[in-house]
């Protein structure tokens, strides 16, 4: 289902914060306070589900080799209503966080179940196999199973990949939590070989519009464009398209070098991922996957753009003038790290 922009009640929240306080740190309580409950509620949700179960093989022969994936856990799904206007991008369609992973397979090739257990559902697309507390969801398949049957690991067949996708989607499920297959000891064997890389760090108005990082004087949000690619590399048509990072982080330090935002949580897709309703909570305007459905040609082209909300929209008169600098780390399941700093300018009162 559709979301809309961030919540306005997080936003007022931080905004009164802000407004009660003066000077370089009033910013780091509320900001460290906000940024981190959708994370660690997550965690204290899911996060003790994520090691506490044997690792799995490959659904796809051979079962020992690290395959090809195309689409990372958490990363965008984006559909676009209608194109952005003078007044900012829009937002206005159906977004998700991808709740699995692609594995590249041709058609036709044989998806066999991770481990033993029951098939509980078995449609022209989808097949779901519970194995004790946990369950696997195998997408973009013709069945040959039927619900109800008895299945082994790595022996029974459960579908074959259907003409068009060109990918098994891969779900796991424990307790009743999403979980990322590619975290350690899970999908296995799996090695990140590539280090994400942060881009570029702007500084936007709230309607979304990139501004001069030189002498703000007006409402604004960070936000960071950063990207990771699958390891190994994918071929054909998707060669060279961006997945995103599992895990993104930032700090902000003042003009004396002090901390203002102690390292804060932007988005972590390590172990689970938030629900569809939060998607601009953690993605900013603009963030779209690869190859993202949008009522033209051209932008249906485009490689993915994965923009990370750091703030909400905050006053930069709650700061003191001077030069401050935001730094940012992208991560990958595997511990692979990329960072980039960026200087901006509070001024003094508005124009």
């Amino acid at each position: 289902m559709g979301t809309s922009r961030p919540g306005r009640a997080l936003l007022a929240a931080v905004a009164l914060a802000l407004g009660g306080a003066a000077g370089a740190g009033a910013a780091t309580g509320s900001l460290q306070t906000s940024s981190t409950a959708l994370w660690s509620s997550l965690q204290r949700r899911c996060g003790h589900v994520a090691s506490i179960l044997e690792p799995y093989r490959w659904p796809i022969k051979p079962f020992d080799r690290q395959h090809p994936v195309r689409g990372f856990f958490g990363d965008p799904r984006t559909f676009y209503a209608e194109l952005g206007s003078e007044s900012g991008p829009s937002t206005d369609g159906l977004f998700s966080f991808h709740n699995g992973v692609d594995i590249v397979a041709h058609a036709g090739t044989k998806v066999y179940s991770v481990l033993s257990g029951v098939v509980t559902r078995a449609t022209v697309d989808e097949i779901v196999v519970r194995s004790g507390s946990r369950a696997f969801q195998y997408w973009h398949l013709t069945p040959k199973v039927s619900a109800g049957e008895r299945v082994t690991g790595l022996r029974t067949v459960v579908g074959v990949v259907r003409p068009g996708p060109g990918h098994v989607h891969l779900t796991e499920l424990r307790s009743g939590c999403v979980v990322n297959p590619l975290a350690p000891d899970h999908l296995t064997p799996y090695r990140d070989r590539t280090t994400p890389l942060v881009l570029a760090i702007e500084v936007r108005s709230r309607e979304g519009n990139v501004l001069d990082v030189h002498r703000l004087r007006r409402p604004f949000e960070l936000d960071a464009l950063a990207e990771d690619f699958p390891s190994p590399a994918v071929p054909g048509l998707w060669h060279g398209m961006p997945v995103t990072p599992a895990l993104i982080r930032w700090r902000l330090t003042g003009p004396d070098g002090a901390v203002v935002v102690r390292d804060r949580i932007a988005a972590d897709f390590r172990t689970t991922i938030p629900a569809n309703a939060d998607f601009w909570d953690v993605y900013a305007a603009d963030t779209h996957e690869n190859f993202p459905e949008v009522p033209t040609m051209t932008e249906s082209l485009e490689r993915g753009r994965y923009i990370f909300r750091l703030t909400p929209p905050c006053d930069p008169l709650r700061l003191a003038p001077g030069t401050y600098t935001v730094t940012v780390w992208a991560s990958d399941t595997g511990g692979n790290t990329g960072t980039l700093s960026r200087q901006l300018v509070v001024g003094g009162p508005r124009l």
